[in-house]
């Protein structure tokens, strides 16, 4: 039973974070800048995206280019 709940758990964040990005990258489109209040994917070592800490926008620093 372990096992098997283990694998649900799993498969579920696999399956969650892809079809967030998915949806992010249709609605917003490539290149959008991210919003205050948005959930972000802070990019890790591990090669897994589902083991990514996540995080949310707080504050935006603008650039020099102002973006």
């Amino acid at each position: 039973m372990k096992q098997k709940r283990e694998h649900a758990w799993q498969r579920w964040k696999t399956e969650y974070v892809h079809s967030l990005m998915e949806h992010h990258r249709v609605i917003k489109g490539e290149n959008a800048c991210p919003e205050v209040g948005e959930m972000m994917l802070v990019v890790g070592e591990e090669k897994n995206r589902a083991e990514w800490k996540r995080g949310k926008v707080v504050e935006l620093i603008k650039g020099k280019d102002n973006v």
